[in-house]
């Protein structure tokens, strides 16, 4: 039954008369009473003003708060009672009192005009087309509120609503004509505390609090909310001159800390910074032990400010430069088949040349008691050696690894804490032998920073401008980078691996940094889908942007696979044979872990993607290899190979295999 609001905002003014018959035209007796909206008839604004007994002194701050920075133009209550899609986390006069009394405050009018614009901006999201009631509640919103922070909503026990786990929803679902009211029991508030204020004002973590001062790490984290040098531009456009609808007109920055509680530190033994040293000490010689000896005697390094420190390498693992909340850990766990990791995904941290693996769900086929688990650096599997029976093993992650406490994480003014149950550490020897497959919107941390990746946009993408993305690299204006990421029903058409894509159009030339790995031998590949709609494009590799070989011949993403050497599945040995013939000809076909379609209603996996019965493949192109003679990056350089000016290339997933795996005379690699 469409809501009155969508009548209305339809035109559909009828008389009350009418309406009441819609109402009773769509009842049905068998849709229980608490699913049934509340519709007021009255705006937002109107709504709230008309229920002065519980609202007025939340309306008092709405009427004196302006939408923009500027203090100009409209106020918020004037923006509550025109046309819109507004969501409005409502405190309540009783809420507002016990803020008051927090704040020192005897009367609603000693608070500040600019304290009054905060809170009425964080209670507000104005979508261009979304209302969020509790039907359409997720973990974390798509939209973010006027003060542009993100909405975290937890059930808890399925007894009720927590919001940024600051405020529970008292009353919920009142339906407005332009919106919806959510009641509260506490005021939204953005943290104010600094990276360092948050440590002062949670001593459970003064030890690596201490680390943190001690090695000065601090100062490399992102210490501004907004990147105030960008300049957005004023509008963009597609190759055909369209407007694009969606584009960021803001940077922001953000971090994320994975931090050990002292207890942790404690059960093995580490009860000052001296013990924690020691710690950091031998996982810095176990860790670089194999390599040359001007860098194992980096351990011997004692200027604790220095990057390359062994103290400093430990705490500096435990920070990334993007926001990275537990919601984002699972959110595509849907498109994975059973038995599988739920989500797998890579970061960058501050540490030189280390990343960190985060996982979500079980990481084993023998061990259920980690379902839902969020794990740091679970294991590799052993690289097979002669001897061993069952060559066909698997890549991907097995062990549970560093586990985060479960509760909620924590916030500073522009950073999430998570808690660990275990001391992380970077896991060098394991990611020497580990498979690393990178969505890549994964390479870009704006893309999490931003709210951007995993968010569904309305107008047929997200336009990147260029310049807008760190790791990237524009070479031709003409390049335009679009994201797109489904949403169901639209995820049933959509072979991607975590559901979205990247598309370069134009005379597209950009090139990318990859996420480090350890000194190595490395094959990169490329993971597409094609369709008849894609352009042409020529890769190139190396080790810098200005050190790099053409990757073999340009990819033609309109040409099917059949005409490489794709054939269907037999469930016999001699899938490893049509396997080979694949790969010589420099492709692979899609893993069979994650389901095609966004894993929606459907149990076929992107390997089987492809022939006569599909008008699209999912596949992996080789690019090539390449030789890490230390610790480092690869850059990955796309250009337009056609003529055309109007090609559609296609980038679904990075993968970095090491020789371990892809040369192993002893196995063959696995097709997970």
């Amino acid at each position: 039954m469409q809501s009155f609001r969508n009548l209305l905002h339809l035109g559909l003014f009828g008389s009350l008369l009418c309406l009441t018959a819609v109402i009773s035209s769509c009842t049905n007796d068998d849709i229980p009473s608490d699913s049934y909206y509340t519709f007021t008839g009255e705006t937002l604004g109107q709504y709230l003003t008309n229920h002065a007994e519980d609202y007025s002194d939340f309306v008092q701050l709405l009427n004196r708060s302006y939408v923009d920075d500027e203090g100009t133009g409209s106020t918020v209550m004037e923006m509550l009672n025109a046309y819109g899609y507004y969501t409005c986390f409502a405190p309540d006069n009783e809420t507002m009192a016990k803020y008051l009394a927090k704040e020192g405050l005897s009367s609603i009018e000693q608070v500040t005009d600019s304290a009054a614009r905060v809170i009425s901006l964080m209670s507000i999201i104005s979508s261009g087309a979304t209302v969020y009631e509790s039907q359409n509640f997720a973990d974390r919103l798509a939209d973010q509120n006027l003060y542009r922070k993100t909405i975290y909503i937890e059930n808890y026990n399925g007894t009720g609503y927590r919001i940024n786990d600051m405020a529970n929803i008292t009353e919920i679902d009142v339906e407005v004509h332009n919106g919806v009211v959510h009641r509260v029991d506490s005021v939204l508030e953005p943290s104010d505390l600094t990276l360092l204020g948050f440590f002062e004002d949670h001593p459970e973590y003064s030890l690596f609090h201490e680390a943190v001062e001690l090695t000065g790490v601090y100062e490399r984290v992102n210490s501004e909310q907004e990147d105030l040098n960008y300049q957005p531009p004023s509008s963009m456009q597609d190759n055909n001159g369209a407007e694009m609808q969606n584009f960021p007109t803001r940077r922001f920055y953000g971090f994320t800390c994975f931090v050990e509680p002292n207890s942790v530190y404690e059960a093995a033994g580490i009860t000052d910074i001296e013990g924690l040293k020691a710690y950091a000490r031998t996982w810095f010689a176990e860790a670089y032990e194999s390599d040359a000896p001007d860098l194992f005697a980096l351990g011997d390094n004692e200027n604790y400010l220095d990057s390359n420190n062994y103290l400093n390498r430990f705490v500096a693992y435990h920070f990334v430069n993007k926001r990275i909340a537990q919601a984002d850990f699972d959110e595509t766990s849907w498109s994975f088949q059973s038995g599988y990791n739920k989500y797998l995904d890579y970061a960058e941290t501050l540490a030189p040349g280390q990343i960190l693996c985060m996982a979500a769900g079980k990481n084993s086929f023998s061990d259920d008691s980690f379902d839902g688990r969020l794990h740091l650096n679970p294991s590799a599997d052993q690289v097979p050696v002669e001897g061993v029976a069952d060559y066909r093993t698997w890549t991907r992650p097995t062990e549970n690894g560093v586990l985060l406490a479960q509760k909620t994480q924590m916030e500073s003014s522009i950073g999430l804490f998570h808690e660990l149950e275990g001391i992380l550490t970077y896991p060098r020897h394991d990611f020497m032998r580990t498979r690393i497959r990178l969505d890549v919107a994964a390479l870009f941390p704006e893309m999490m920073s931003n709210a951007i990746r995993y968010v569904i946009k309305e107008g047929g993408g997200y336009a990147i401008p260029n310049g807008y993305f760190s790791n990237y690299w524009v070479n031709s204006t003409g390049t335009l980078l679009l994201y797109l990421a489904s949403d169901a029903p639209v995820a049933t058409q959509w072979n991607d691996y975590q559901g979205d894509e990247f598309i370069a159009k134009g005379n597209f030339d950009f090139t990318v940094r990859l996420p480090p790995v350890p000194a190595g031998t490395y094959e990169v590949r490329l993971g597409y889908t094609r369709n008849s709609s894609r352009g042409c494009g020529q890769m190139y590799l190396g080790t810098s942007r200005d050190n790099l070989t053409a990757a073999g011949i340009p990819l033609d993403l309109t040409v099917k696979t059949t005409s490489k050497g794709w054939v269907e599945d037999t469930n016999t040995d001699a899938d490893y044979e049509s396997d080979k013939l694949l790969r010589a000809n420099g492709f692979m076909k899609g893993p069979n872990s994650s389901n095609a379609g966004g894993g929606l209603n459907t149990t076929v996996n992107l390997r089987q993607i492809g022939g006569d019965g599909y008008d699209e493949d999912a596949m992996r192109c080789i690019l090539g290899t390449i030789r890490l003679t230390t610790d480092g990056s690869i850059y990955v350089r796309f250009r337009n190979a056609t003529t055309s000016t109007t090609p559609q290339f296609m980038m679904d997933y990075i993968e970095i295999c090491p020789s371990a795996i892809y040369d192993n005379p002893f196995s063959m690699e696995s097709r997970d």
